[in-house]
């Protein structure tokens, strides 16, 4: 039976295990390659160089795990691929979507999967002008919690926190202080932090050089990202948005 695609959806998925230390260009290699050996019929750009229409958020660091990556995926309505189960038109159903992301996900590398899908009209801003805010979960050693506590309560209080960066070639120096909106140690000693992504975002190395140097980074996993909706803070996929179980787990 053929599956029914939208003209746009938006997917999220898990980047964990290994595949963490592969670089954000590299996942995009293997989602086009994943969508491309399910004869998905993409919308690919035009010029000497087509490329298929895969848009991305912001980029996750190297080595960083992340249980809320989204990408933007276009499918081209005209084409027909011989073999393929998919056809592409704006009534699809939520059944349709999760036979799609179960597809995918049986043809996914260990540590990539989809997670959920959602239906979008063109009108949506691109996911890396959208995103405001992303949580992070980190584990560190270097310090016990009574002294990571200190630490995150004086770079609370503090009016300024500065990072050095290289940008363009040369190395300058950015407060980071109002891009942290909440800081904290869980139940479990890791830290969780609410970042926000404008005008740029932290890196959780970053944010454990403000906290103290001498704290080594263990694992960094990023659990969610958000929009600002017009009610408020919100999750990319919150319209039309379906579960899919994961295979995988974040180590």
């Amino acid at each position: 039976m053929s599956i029914v695609l939208p003209p746009r959806l938006r997917v999220r998925y898990q980047k964990v295990d290994r595949l963490r230390f592969t670089s954000q260009r590299d996942i995009a290699r293997v989602w086009e390659r994943v969508l491309r050996q399910a004869r998905v019929p993409l919308r690919y750009s035009e010029g000497f160089s087509p490329h298929a229409l895969l848009a991305f958020g912001n980029a996750l660091p190297t080595g960083a795990a992340s249980l809320a990556e989204y990408v933007d995926i276009r499918l081209d309505d005209n084409e027909v691929l011989p073999g393929s189960d998919f056809s592409v038109a704006p009534t699809t159903t939520s059944d349709d979507l999760r036979r799609f992301a179960e597809k995918l996900n049986r043809r996914t590398p260990p540590g990539l999967s989809a997670t959920a899908m959602g239906v979008l009209d063109g009108s949506e801003s691109s996911l890396q002008e959208a995103v405001a805010c992303v949580r992070w979960e980190i584990v560190v050693s270097g310090l016990t919690r009574l002294e990571l506590e200190d630490r995150i309560h004086r770079a609370l209080g503090a009016p300024v926190l500065s990072v050095e960066r290289e940008r363009k070639g040369k190395i300058v120096t950015d407060d980071i202080r109002s891009n942290i909106q909440s800081l904290q140690v869980n139940g479990d000693g890791a830290i969780e932090a609410e970042l926000l992504t404008q005008p740029r975002g932290i890196r959780p190395m970053e944010l454990l050089r403000v906290l103290d140097p001498s704290l080594a980074l263990i694992r960094a996993v990023r659990t969610h990202q958000w929009i600002d909706g017009p009610t408020g803070r919100a999750e990319p996929l919150e319209a039309g948005e379906f579960a899919v179980t994961s295979r995988w787990a974040a180590t």
